[in-house]
């Protein structure tokens, strides 16, 4: 760049230069600190959502076992949620059938080992799910720390910079 002819002396100019510079790289800096908490956010996000499908799973699980308890005529009484942590036994009379929820609002009686059946398959396709949401939240905290190295590395520069111009005034 050439240098103008405004009567600004030479140490004067480089001191206006460096301090561009700086200005520049603390923009930069700004800039990456925005997206690591943007990725921050979204990392928080998917763990949440691989939190619910966890307990998903769970829920699904146990029901399975309620399941495959009924089919060996172990037991035919249960306790049933009535809402409000409130709960009351009751005798099953029929422990051959259960009806399952296929999806939106649609229930189908079905025999226990075809319920026990679609559930593991449910639990599968959940389990497949987290295990994506976790490659992508794998991804996503390598590109943070990717991020995070090159804003500390910008930020030893700005320092460098601005130990640099303090002697010019």
């Amino acid at each position: 760049m050439k240098k103008p002819d405004n009567g600004i002396g030479s140490s004067k100019w480089c001191c206006i230069m460096e301090q561009d510079d700086i200005n520049k790289v603390a923009r930069q800096i700004e800039m990456g600190l925005a997206r690591m908490d943007s990725l921050r956010g979204q990392m928080d996000s998917l763990k949440g959502q691989m939190e619910a499908l966890r307990a998903v799973i769970i829920d699904h699980g146990s029901s399975m076992d309620s399941l495959k308890e009924l089919k060996t005529g172990s037991s035919d009484r249960s306790l049933i949620g009535l809402g409000s942590q409130v709960f009351i036994n009751v005798r099953i009379e029929d422990t051959d059938h259960c009806i399952l929820s296929e999806g939106a609002g649609i229930y189908i009686k079905r025999d226990i080992d075809t319920a026990i059946s679609a559930i593991e398959d449910r639990k599968k396709v959940l389990e497949d799910v987290i295990e994506r949401l976790g490659s992508q939240l794998n991804e996503m905290a390598e590109a943070y720390n990717s991020l995070a190295a090159q804003t500390q590395e910008l930020y030893g520069q700005q320092m460098l910079m601005a130990q640099g111009t303090q002697g010019n005034f």
